[in-house]
C-alpha cells in the first residue's frame, strides 16, 4: 500500500534523449516541472535526427551512444530500465555499465501504465537505495513503439507521488 511512504529522496531524473522510453521520461519531467538532465551524443544524435533543444541535455565530446550511456550511469545513483523485452543494444549496455559501477538497477516490464504495482516497485527501489538522481533508459521507438507512452505515464505517476509526499510529509 502506498500510504506508508513517508519520503522519497529522488530529486532528479536523467536520460539520454533517444526516442522512445528516454523521451517519455524527459517529457514527463518537463510537463510535471521536475528536475531532469543527462547526456546525449555530440551533435544531439538520436534515431529521429537531432534531439530538440527543449531537452536541456549535455553533449558528450564523442558522437557515439556508449559515451552518453556511460556518463548517465556514472552521474546517477541508480538506473531504472523500462523495457518490453530482453535487454539488447544500448539498454543492455546501460545495465552492464551500471552493474560494473556497482549501482542498483531495476528492470520494469510493462503492466498497465497506471499500475500501482509498478509505482510501488519504483518507489521501493528508490527508497531502498536512497536514490537522489535516477537514470531512466529503455528501448528506442523503433524497438518498442509503445515505450514512449508507457514511460511517460509511469514517470509522470512517480513524479506526482514524489511531489505530493514533498508537499505533505507524514
Amino acid at each position: 500500500m502506498l500510504t506508508n511512504i513517508q519520503q522519497i529522496a529522488c530529486q532528479k531524473t536523467i536520460s539520454g534523449g533517444q526516442t522512445g522510453v528516454d523521451r517519455g521520461a524527459l517529457d514527463a519531467c518537463l510537463i510535471n516541472n521536475f528536475a531532469y538532465g543527462g547526456w546525449c551524443p555530440k551533435g544531439r544524435m538520436a534515431e529521429d535526427g537531432r534531439i530538440d533543444i527543449k531537452y536541456k541535455l549535455n553533449e558528450t565530446e564523442e558522437s557515439n551512444y556508449s559515451s552518453r550511456t556511460y556518463k548517465n550511469a556514472r552521474d546517477s545513483n541508480a538506473t531504472l530500465i523500462i523495457t518490453n523485452s530482453a535487454l539488447k543494444g544500448g539498454t543492455l549496455l546501460t545495465q552492464q555499465i551500471a552493474t560494473q559501477m556497482k549501482k542498483p538497477v531495476l528492470i520494469l516490464f510493462p503492466e498497465k501504465p497506471d499500475s500501482k504495482d509498478s509505482l510501488l516497485k519504483m518507489i521501493t527501489f528508490i527508497q531502498n537505495n536512497n536514490v537522489s538522481t535516477l537514470n531512466i533508459p529503455g528501448p528506442r521507438k523503433s524497438e518498442w513503439i509503445q515505450g514512449y507512452q508507457y514511460s511517460f505515464q509511469l514517470v509522470s505517476d512517480l513524479i506526482k507521488k514524489i511531489q505530493k509526499i514533498q508537499q505533505n510529509p507524514i
